[in-house]
């Protein structure tokens, strides 16, 4: 992440308009748009993931104590 900033900031320090630039600006500008749909999808699947978890961790618990309750 840092290292996409690093080097979008530095490209933007020159400013001339020669083709390669443009294609390495174009280049520069998709790798970081995909970066951060790839961050934003993590970030919301690990959400999901978590909050699954959770739900599956208090329907064992409820389990658990009914056994318990089944066995006292």
């Amino acid at each position: 992440m840092y290292a996409v900033t690093i080097f979008i900031s530095l490209n933007n320090k020159r400013k001339i308009p020669t083709p390669k630039n443009i294609v390495y600006n174009k280049m520069v500008n998709f790798i970081n748009k995909s970066y951060l749909h790839f961050v934003y999808f993590s970030f919301v699947t690990f959400n999901i993931r978590n909050t699954l978890n959770h739900i599956l961790q208090i329907k064992h618990n409820y389990k658990k104590k009914k056994i318990k309750h089944i066995d006292i």
